[in-house]
């Protein structure tokens, strides 16, 4: 602990200073006007902004979802080609292609 009585009152004005400042509403709402100023001055809203603003995760996922679309239908023209223009590998039981 200090044992100078100017290096107490200088921590109890910083201590006083950080309550101040952590619970003064009307210091709070200055800085955020000062901030919301600062945004509507200096922004356009372009596309490219409007992109910049969609958050990271949603174009992950919204890639591994089409890179998921592809395999798969690159997966089922595949299944179709080797199985004669059939969808199923299995043979076919109906009435129709009985004969083939």
């Amino acid at each position: 602990m200090p044992t100078n009585n100017d290096e107490i009152e200088r921590i109890k004005r910083i201590q006083e200073q950080q309550i101040r400042v952590r619970y003064d509403p009307n210091e709070k709402k200055a800085k955020f006007n000062q901030i919301s100023a600062q945004r509507r001055q200096g922004t356009k809203v372009t596309g490219r902004s409007v992109l910049k603003d969609i958050p990271s995760k949603v174009w992950w996922a919204l890639g591994g979802g089409l890179i998921g679309a592809v395999l798969a239908w690159v997966g089922l023209r595949l299944s179709i080609r080797a199985n004669g223009g059939r969808l199923s590998a299995g043979r076919c039981r109906c009435v129709a292609c009985e004969g083939r």
